[in-house]
């Protein structure tokens, strides 16, 4: 295995997405190697952080905020498909509730706990 095809692998490594044949290379690399050592290690820190914060429970107004900006969205059904139609780009049509066209906002929880509705798409 050479150093850049275990640099490339690192990340895998690091989500346990590696056969186990894949596995035991780049772990004999890694022996020898500081490196790809330090490079899967910030990999595992990073995906511990991620899994830290899709963990995190949203906060209780959230739920109500979404049900009340919904009521108060106009709700159309989708449109017919026409015969030689070619489905839109985002795989629906705006206002069928498959793409984002039809919505009039998004439910945004600040590191508060408050709630409050987008009108603007939040980046």
């Amino acid at each position: 295995m050479t150093k850049d095809d275990a640099i490339d692998l690192s990340g895998a490594y690091a989500m346990d997405a590696l056969e186990q044949e894949e596995r035991e290379a780049f772990r004999r690399h890694c022996a020898e190697c500081p490196e790809c050592t330090r490079e899967t290690v910030r990999h595992q820190e990073a995906a511990a952080w991620l899994a830290l914060a899709a963990s995190r429970p949203p906060p209780e107004c959230l739920k109500v905020r979404v049900l009340a900006e919904a009521a108060r969205t106009p709700q159309f059904p989708p449109l017919p498909p026409a015969d030689d139609a070619t489905p839109p780009a985002g795989g629906g049509s705006a206002g069928d509730g498959t793409s984002g066209g039809g919505a009039a906002g998004s439910a945004v929880a600040d590191d508060d706990g408050d709630c409050y509705v987008a009108r603007e798409p939040v980046v």
